[in-house]
Order: C-alpha cells, then sequence, then structure tokens
C-alpha cells in the first residue's frame, strides 16, 4: 500500500531546479543588471530613428555618421552618393536590430525562476517607456534643431546617440545571458514551404472536423473540441 507521501505529485523537474539551487548557485547573468543596457539601446535606437526620419522629407525638399558627412562637407563631390548609401545602411541596420534586440532582452529573464518571471513583465513596461522616450525627444528637439540650427548638428545628434548606446551596451557584455542557437530560421522556412509543395493536394479537414479540433463528444453529454497532438497527413500542422 502506497504512503500518503510516496502518492504525492511529483514536482516539475525545472521547479526541483529552482528549488534546490542554493542562492550562491543562482545565476549571475542575466536579469535587470542585463536588461537596462538593452532599454537604452532600444530608447538610443528609438531617438535615431525619428531624429532621421522624422524631418527627413524636409531635407530632400530643402536642401548618422554618414548622414552628417554628407550635409557638413560641401566640398564633398558625391554628396548624393554617400546620402543615399548612408540610407541604405540604416536601413540593413534596422532590419538586423529589430528582430534581435527585443528577444535578446527577453532571454535576460529566466521564466524558471520566479523573481525572474514577475521581472520580466514589469521590464516590458520599461522597455516600451523607453521607446516612446526616446521617439518624444527626438521629434521634439532634433526637429527644431535641424529646422532652427542646422542639419549637420541635427544629423549629428542620433550619429553620437547611437554611438554612446553602442558604448553602453558593450559595456553590460559580461552581464548578458546567451542563449544557445538552436537551429537556422531558414532551415524552418524551407522546410514549410517544401511541405507545402509537397502536400498541396491533401485534403485540410477529416469527417467534416476542421483540421486543428478533434470531436470529443459522448452520447449527449455535448460536444467539445480538444487541440490535435496529432496530424500526420500535415507537415506542417496550421493552427489558428
Amino acid at each position: 500500500m502506497m504512503s500518503s507521501k510516496a502518492a504525492a505529485p511529483v514536482t516539475p523537474s525545472t521547479n526541483n531546479r529552482d528549488m534546490e539551487m542554493p542562492n550562491q548557485a543562482k545565476p549571475s547573468k542575466g536579469g535587470w543588471k542585463s536588461a537596462i543596457f538593452i532599454i537604452f539601446v532600444e530608447m538610443a535606437e528609438r531617438f535615431a530613428y525619428y531624429g532621421v526620419s522624422g524631418n527627413l522629407i524636409m531635407y530632400l525638399t530643402r536642401g548618422l555618421v554618414l548622414l552628417t558627412v554628407s550635409v557638413t562637407a560641401t566640398s564633398l563631390q558625391h554628396c548624393k552618393a554617400v546620402f543615399f548609401t548612408a540610407l541604405y545602411i540604416l536601413s540593413v541596420g534596422e532590419g538586423g536590430h529589430k528582430p534581435c534586440v527585443q528577444t535578446f532582452a527577453a532571454d535576460q529573464f529566466d521564466e524558471n525562476l520566479p523573481q525572474e518571471k514577475a521581472a520580466k513583465s514589469s521590464f516590458f513596461n520599461w522597455w516600451y517607456l523607453g521607446i516612446v522616450f526616446g521617439a518624444t525627444t527626438a521629434t521634439l528637439v532634433v526637429i527644431y534643431v535641424q529646422d532652427y540650427i542646422g542639419w549637420g548638428i541635427g544629423y549629428g545628434m542620433p550619429a553620437a546617440v547611437v554611438a554612446v548606446a553602442l558604448v553602453i551596451f558593450l559595456l553590460g557584455r559580461r552581464t548578458y545571458r546567451r542563449e544557445a542557437p538552436v537551429g537556422s530560421p531558414f532551415t524552418r522556412v524551407a522546410q514549410v514551404f517544401l511541405a507545402a509543395a509537397r502536400k498541396w493536394r491533401v485534403s485540410e479537414t477529416r469527417q467534416n472536423h476542421d483540421v486543428c479540433h478533434e470531436d470529443t463528444s459522448s452520447g449527449d453529454t455535448g460536444v467539445t473540441t480538444e487541440t490535435m497532438a496529432h496530424a500526420a497527413h500535415l507537415t506542417p500542422k496550421r493552427y489558428y
């Protein structure tokens, strides 16, 4: 006969790890001490983005590092080429920055630790506050400088702020928590298109039920649906 102690529910392994981990063995990286650097980087990026794009039409009709050169070096023969090169470099940088920075910031909080799980929610409040602060400051300050003081200083300010943000980001490199790569996202994208091409004739329904659900009704007790854990005839499965 099993004792009540033996019949107690098993604690999940992640909780066991958290309970058995002594204070001195808790992760020394990540958390707020890392996230604060990333918040400043995002705030600076928004400041630079709106500082450049907010008044760009005015610059194009009337008149970051490469942008500053293009508007201050009047003797530069290829000013237009430098200007458009700068815009393309900014677009590449923006495309590489935005998909990564927010997930990298979220990785600094371990959801298996209750304190960090709660802090993660608070972090995103401060994250969006930093975005709004950076965008608002750029709109109020940088655009005014560009219109009434000079384009060189106006574009130099976002470049300087981004340079400072880079230095601050590097200062926190020893505190960042880095997740191990889990594979290339391009491989998964290719698998989706390959599966779609191979199985484009496969029926999406089975016995008049949605592909993502199955009927678990019994008699007159009513009909309920559950998410299906199997869909061998469709790969990958489509969820709604």
